[in-house]
C-alpha cells in the first residue's frame, strides 16, 4: 500500500497527546516528511519523539506550498481554520484537520458548500470513530428499544482552572463558544452518527464563571431529519456532579444509556434489562487517520467530512449566535 508523504502542522496537547501516538501506529501509510510550528524548538522536539527526520517550518502556508508534502495533519486553533483549508484545497493538498471545525456558522456554510476537486478535507472528530457508535447503532436498528423518539446529551463537568487546556492553550477560553463549542461538539457528532442529520435547533446559553470565557453553559434543544427530537446540555462549571459524559436515546418499548467514556451501555428493551461495555480502544484517532489515508487512494471524502462537520458546528454555535431563536440548519 503507497505510503502518504505527510507534513505535521501544529506541536501542541493536541498533536502530542493524540496524533502523535496515532501517527506511530500508521507509519505503514504515512511517511511524516515535515513538521510545523511558529517556534523551531518545537519541530526539533516533535521530530525526536517520533523518531524521524522531517523538514521544520515556522509558517504553515510555506509547509502547503512544499512539493514534497501530499497531505497535511493539522492542529493550529480552530478560528483559524478556514484559511488553512482553502489554502490547502487550491495548493491540492488533502488535509485532515482538528475539530471544531471553525468558531461561527457563516464560516461552517462556506465550508459545507466548498468545491473541493480532487482534495480529500476531512475533521479529526475522533469520536465518529468510535466502536460505541456502531454499537449503538446496532441496537437502535434492532428494534430492541422500539422506534427511537427523543435522545439526550449532557456533559456537566467542572474545568479546573489549572488544567493544560486552559493554561497551556490560553487561546481556548477566549475563542467564540470557547469551552461549550470544545466539548458539545465530541458529543453532537456522536449522536448525529448514530441519529442522522439535525435540521433545527434553539438553545440559551449563559455564564457561570467568568474565568473560563462569555460562554461555560449550553442548553439547547433540537430536531432531527427523521423526527427525533434531542436535548443537548453542557457545562463547564458544574462541580461535585456524578455526571460527565452521558446519552440517552429513547425509544417507544425501551432505552439505551450511554455513559463512562461512551463505553457503558445500559438496555432497557424487549428483551429485559442488560448492561455491558464497549472498547473504544484508543480513541478513533488510529481510525481516522487510516479513513484520511483510505479517502486518498480511493477518492472520495472521510467519514468525518467537511459537510458533516459543518453541520455539528451549527448545531453548537446556533443557539449561541442567536439565542431563544429557532434556527433552520440548511447548509
Amino acid at each position: 500500500m503507497r505510503k502518504i508523504r505527510l507534513g505535521i502542522c501544529g506541536t501542541g496537547l493536541c498533536a502530542q497527546l493524540f496524533h502523535l501516538p496515532a501517527l506511530k501506529k500508521t507509519l505503514d501509510i504515512f511517511e511524516p516528511v515535515a513538521v510545523c510550528s511558529s517556534r523551531l524548538e518545537k519541530c526539533t522536539e516533535f521530530e525526536k519523539v517520533l523518531g524521524i527526520p522531517m523538514t521544520a517550518y515556522t509558517d504553515w502556508r510555506d509547509m502547503a506550498a512544499a512539493p514534497e508534502v501530499e497531505a497535511i495533519l493539522c492542529s493550529y486553533p480552530y478560528f483559524l481554520s478556514e484559511e488553512i483549508i482553502l489554502e490547502c484545497v487550491r495548493k491540492g493538498k488533502h488535509l485532515l484537520i482538528e475539530k471544531p471545525l471553525c468558531d461561527n456558522t457563516a464560516s461552517a456554510r462556506r465550508l459545507a458548500a466548498l468545491e473541493l476537486g480532487g482534495t480529500v478535507v476531512g475533521v479529526a472528530e475522533n469520536w465518529i470513530y468510535f466502536p460505541a457508535v456502531q454499537e449503538a447503532r446496532r441496537v437502535l436498528e434492532s428494534g430492541e428499544i422500539g422506534q427511537l423518539r427523543a435522545a439526550y446529551i449532557t456533559s456537566l463537568y467542572e474545568m479546573e482552572l489549572d488544567s493544560d487546556w486552559l493554561t497551556k492553550t490560553t487561546w481556548r477560553k477566549n475563542a467564540k463558544g470557547g469551552m461549550v463549542l470544545d466539548r458539545a461538539i465530541h458529543q453532537v457528532a456522536f449522536e448525529r452518527a448514530v441519529v442522522g442529520g439535525v435540521t433545527e435547533t434553539c438553545g440559551l446559553t449563559q455564564c457561570a464563571r467568568p474565568v473560563l470565557g462569555d460562554v461555560d453553559t449550553l442548553f439547547t434543544v433540537f430536531r432531527h431529519q427523521n423526527g427525533v427530537i434531542g436535548s443537548l446540555n453542557v457545562c463547564a462549571s458544574a462541580g461535585n456532579l456524578d455526571t460527565d459524559h452521558g446519552m440517552a436515546f429513547i425509544g417507544t418499548e425501551g432505552t439505551l444509556k450511554i455513559g463512562g467514556f461512551m463505553t457503558d451501555f445500559t438496555v432497557h428493551g424487549k428483551n429485559g434489562d442488560r448492561t455491558y461495555q464497549v472498547d473504544n480502544g484508543d480513541g478513533g484517532y488510529e481510525a481516522e487517520l487510516r479513513d484520511f489515508h483510505r479517502a486518498i487512494l480511493e477518492g472520495g471524502q472521510p467519514e468525518s467530512s467537511l459537510s458533516k462537520a459543518a453541520m455539528d458546528v451549527i448545531t453548537v454555535l446556533a443557539p449561541l449566535e442567536q439565542p431563544g431563536t429557532w434556527l433552520k440548519l440548511e447548509k
